[in-house]
């Protein structure tokens, strides 16, 4: 028996413009099979072709295919050639068809957190999702006995030295054909999966975005590209609001996640014009501003309104301060 579901559309179609996916969960061996699709209409073509793959690879025959109440599995034809029983779960009961559907949440959990991690683009997210259930496929579960899906299905178990960290930095070799003796011997690259029936690594070229597919690669997984400092400092000033006008360019430095004074006995004035009383002051000012400015670079959101004691303390000592109450 396996359990069927698709996968609700995304908003942000993949690289390749898929929107949906199919999964198969095999009921016995929980091993998983996942199906990218453009469209929901794939899904009578991916079914066929699955029925003949079980049957060729494992000289075994489907005899029950358990689904929810989805138009796009109402194929009595095909499950009728060959004799296949169609179950389908009560109409909003998806615990009906729990294994499939937990199986869901447990994919996009971990893809969300790869996703995450190395702050690739979302429209690589079919990428993340195959690496994802080919991860899933090999670890232990204490359902089966401390046994794989892999080991479940296939009969020996799987290895683990080809698994790399999902958005790492990596660099491929660059093939000898038309290659001078100037040219790079490797392209700077991200690692984004494995491809089924090839010995190889599944990357993506950072400067000119293409994907390929190369035996010869090494890896720096503790390193994620798009994860660097420029990228996260520019995420950041896309979301802040604050009004950084009364500070010039010239006067602070900002790296990573520290804010520095370039010149702090520089002259700092605020953006509100000064009168010409307060053109003598401006030595003291001076002062004042200086021991200021990295407080208020700490701490951008302090309001600068006059700050006074609230009417509840009007007769305690506040900061150094008596609050008189005005009644007495």
């Amino acid at each position: 028996m396996i359990c069927v579901d698709i996968w609700d559309p995304i908003s942000i179609p993949s690289i390749h413009g898929h929107k949906y996916f199919l999964t198969v969960v095999d009921d016995l061996s929980r091993h998983t099979w996942v199906f990218l699709m453009h469209s929901k209409g794939e899904t009578r073509n991916l079914l066929l072709n699955f029925i003949i793959y079980i049957k060729n690879q494992f000289k075994k025959d489907i005899k029950t295919i358990r689904s929810d109440n989805g138009p796009e599995f109402e194929y009595d034809d095909l499950y009728n050639k060959y004799g296949i029983i169609h179950q389908k779960s009560c109409v909003h009961t998806p615990q009906q068809n729990s294994v499939v559907e937990r199986k869901h949440q447990h994919i996009l959990n971990v893809t969300r957190s790869l996703l995450f991690e190395s702050n690739i683009p979302k429209c690589y997210w079919s990428y993340a999702v195959n690496h994802v259930v080919h991860i899933i496929n090999r670890i232990p579960s204490a359902v089966l006995k401390n046994k794989s899906p892999y080991e479940m299905l296939y009969s020996k178990s799987p290895t683990y030295l080809d698994l790399k960290t999902f958005g790492c930095l990596s660099f491929a070799s660059t093939p000898d054909i038309n290659r001078n003796k100037l040219d790079p011997r490797a392209r700077k690259c991200v690692f984004i999966g494995f491809k089924s029936g090839i010995k190889g690594y599944i990357l993506l070229d950072l400067k000119s975005r293409d994907i390929f597919i190369s035996r010869n690669a090494l890896f720096y997984e503790t390193i994620f590209p798009y994860s660097s400092t420029e990228t996260t400092i520019a995420e950041r000033n896309n979301h802040m609001n604050h009004d950084f006008s009364f500070l010039n360019d010239s006067h602070i430095n900002i790296r990573g996640d520290h804010i520095t004074l370039n010149n702090p006995t520089r002259e700092i004035q605020d953006n509100d014009s000064t009168t010409d009383d307060e053109e003598d002051k401006t030595t003291e000012n001076t002062t004042y501003e200086q021991s200021n400015t990295e407080d208020n670079i700490q701490d951008l959101r302090r309001s600068r309104r006059d700050r006074k004691p609230p009417y509840y303390l009007k007769d305690y000592q506040v900061n150094g301060s008596l609050a008189i109450n005005n009644s007495c």
